[in-house]
């Protein structure tokens, strides 16, 4: 072929991947239909472009990657002044210490840990006043029924921060400031300051057992290491495309029987690779390659990789006895794919047939087989078929190949199964990280203790039953005793029958008002401690799922075997169009709110709760919609059954990690 044909055919192609705003796409396919070798070519002997079986496309690359080095320097820290004489200091030196403290890491200091200083140290009336505003605008929140009011909220300085960085701060100003001199008692009862219960029916805090961001901080190490290298579009990537038909289609088996040692594999490998993998240098990419197995590796001279319209920086190496070429530069959706030569090899090259593979396809199978146990190269490059053919009779042939095709089908769909999993895995992980994320943002004045209880509520506290299941009880001053005695009593008759509490991991429950949170319920977990507003304790069951998924079932909802049910509820439910904020789409799907809904139904149908700790009319809304799918119920009831009642059930995720507010 001449070399203006050639030129004359390139063009043609180059013109027909122009884009619409002029810019050029990914031009592979197009070139890829061009013979650029002429009379020394090599043409392809595995190409899988047949009329009944059309090329999934490519998946496309992000244009815009994260680089750690283009983002701004962190300011230098600033020295800290020496630390003063603990006689001498003053409120506001107390003021000043904690600012710095908490100004080493960008923040600023939390209202609720100024006013424990002038509760401490000072009165500041203005704090006071402020405090005094909140609460009444809780009142005037007026009743609600739902469990989600709507809406985002004010937003509120960031409360809900690391636990350890705060435990940090607070015993570096136990140690350096004096203790305030206590009043001396009074003559009789001393008036009661708090909503403690008494210390008889106190059960023992249990955060030491529990470091919340200690754990969660395994699990996002955990995660990391599952997942890196995966660029961030796996997670939501179509790896079947739209020939691969959905799973238990009859014309599935047909599919990766056509395609298993091709379409399949490149597809899956530009879903788990990115454009960095190419970039690497070339120490990396001779390790990367003899971790893959590829033995013999050797340079091919630039000259040589020209005249066999290779990349510049490419190597020539063996596989299972087969000649692989490895290239630096993009291969497209052709990443994997086998060539040969008409005539003889040509240098470096010693057989007439090699597979042509990149950088990307090499760091794709090692992630691959990392997450599945299962390696693709003996299947893309023949190795396999080849050796165990080998020394076969020609009537004997036959039957043998397609007996190894099948296997080889067979471990590609398992490849398959296995990272549609790891991407509904990563996707739950990631909405639980945005979740808790978005709570570190949140007003948390929920959990903290009310600074002015009266003595008649610090009564009720102390001598309610809820003592004997609970850390600690909290009630707030606006809750009249016939309406507590409602709630205690529905308490009693829900108690035996939900999932007991676990001994030293008893939560903490404050009934109160949560106008601020624009919710009826809520859950802490990095202080185990379940709200409930007064006016509506409805939610009281949904809460205590999440405390059941997140503290005694180790985030049971990230567990293997209840992703199949996040993924089919995710798949199935309808949010309403518009709907935006912190209450959007992606948080009707995420893992423990769908854990949490489904134990309200599960509690009210099988554990036969019918009081006023859950409100049944929600599950006639379009988030409990899903669930009247009978298989879907099935399977969902079927996993508490069996963790709530022994057996495996579902298997912990790992530490408990996620903050929770409903």
């Amino acid at each position: 072929m001449s070399t203006s044909k050639i030129s004359g055919k390139a063009a043609s192609a180059r013109e027909s991947a122009r884009k619409k705003d002029g810019k050029f796409g990914e031009q592979e396919h197009q070139r890829a239909e061009v013979d650029l070798y002429g009379d020394m070519g090599w043409m392809g002997v595995d190409d899988f472009d047949v009329d009944d079986i059309q090329e999934p496309e490519a998946v496309e690359a992000p244009e815009d990657e994260f680089d750690p080095a283009d983002q701004p320097l962190a300011p230098e820290e600033p020295e800290q002044p020496p630390a003063p004489e603990p006689y001498v200091l003053t409120l506001e030196d107390r003021i000043d210490m904690l600012r710095e403290s908490y100004g080493e890491v960008g923040m600023d200091v939390p209202q609720n840990k100024l006013d424990e200083l002038h509760a401490l140290y000072g009165k500041d009336e203005a704090a006071l006043q402020k405090e005094a505003e909140d609460e009444e605008a809780g009142r005037l929140a007026g009743p609600e029924t739902d469990d989600y009011l709507g809406g985002d909220g004010p937003e509120q300085t960031p409360e809900d921060i690391d636990r350890e960085l705060v435990k940090a701060v607070e015993e570096a100003l136990r140690k350096n400031l004096p203790k305030p001199t206590p009043e001396p008692e009074k003559d009789g009862e001393p008036e009661p300051t708090s909503t403690d219960a008494a210390p008889a029916a106190e059960r023992p805090r249990t955060f030491d057992e529990y470091t919340f961001l200690e754990q969660f901080e395994q699990m996002d190490a955990k995660y990391e290491q599952d997942f890196d290298g995966y660029p961030t579009r796996f997670f939501k990537a179509d790896l079947r495309g739209k020939y691969l038909p959905a799973a238990g289609s009859p014309r599935e088996e047909e599919y990766y029987l056509a395609n298993h040692a091709t379409a399949l594999p490149q597809r899956m490998y530009l879903a788990v690779s990115d454009t960095a993998d190419l970039k690497i240098g070339d120490e990396e990419a001779e390790k990367l390659a003899a971790d893959c197995g590829i033995t013999d590796l050797r340079r091919i001279d630039p000259a040589d990789a020209k005249s066999l319209r290779l990349d510049s920086r490419s190597w020539v190496g063996t596989y299972g006895g087969k000649e692989v070429a490895i290239s630096s530069s993009s291969a497209g959706s052709k990443n994997a794919r086998g060539y040969s030569f008409r005539g003889r090899p040509i240098p470096p090259f010693t057989q007439r047939a090699f597979t042509h593979l990149d950088l990307r396809a090499l760091a794709a199978n090692e992630r691959i087989k990392r997450r599945t146990g299962v390696d693709l190269l003996p299947i893309v490059t023949g190795g396999e078929l080849g050796a165990r053919l080998e020394g076969t009779v020609l009537h004997e042939r036959y039957a043998l190949k397609k007996e190894i095709q099948k296997e080889h089908a067979d471990r590609v769909r398992s490849v398959m199964e296995g990272l549609e999993d790891a991407q509904l895995e990563g996707r739950n992980f990631q909405a639980h990280r945005k979740y808790m994320s978005a709570k570190k943002s949140s007003s948390a004045t929920a959990w903290q203790d009310k600074k002015h209880p009266d003595a008649e509520h610090v009564a009720m506290a102390r001598d309610t039953t809820l003592a004997k299941a609970f850390t600690k009880i909290e009630i707030d001053n606006d809750v009249d005793a016939e309406s507590y005695a409602r709630f205690e009593s529905a308490w009693e008759d829900a108690k035996d029958k939900l999932p007991p509490i676990p001994e030293g991991l008893a939560p903490t429950l404050r009934i109160r008002k949560l106008g601020r949170h624009k919710a009826t319920g809520v859950f802490f977990p990095h202080v185990n401690t379940i709200a409930v507003d007064v006016r509506d304790s409805s939610s009281f069951v949904h809460e205590y799922g999440h405390y059941v998924d997140v503290i005694t079932k180790d985030n049971a909802s990230l567990g293997k075997n209840f992703r199949s049910v996040v993924g089919r509820y995710s798949d199935a439910v309808k949010v309403p169009p518009g709907t935006t904020g912190k209450y959007g789409a992606d948080y009707y799907s995420t893992p423990t709110e769908v854990y949490a809904r489904g134990f309200e139904l599960y509690a009210h149908e099988r554990l036969g709760i019918d009081n006023r700790l859950l409100n049944p009319e929600k599950f006639d809304r379009f988030d409990f919609e899903p669930f009247k799918d009978p298989s879907l119920k099935e399977q969902l009831f079927g996993l508490f059954d069996r963790a709530f009642k022994g057996g495996e059930g579902m298997a912990p995720a790992g530490p408990a990690a996620h903050d929770h507010e409903h």
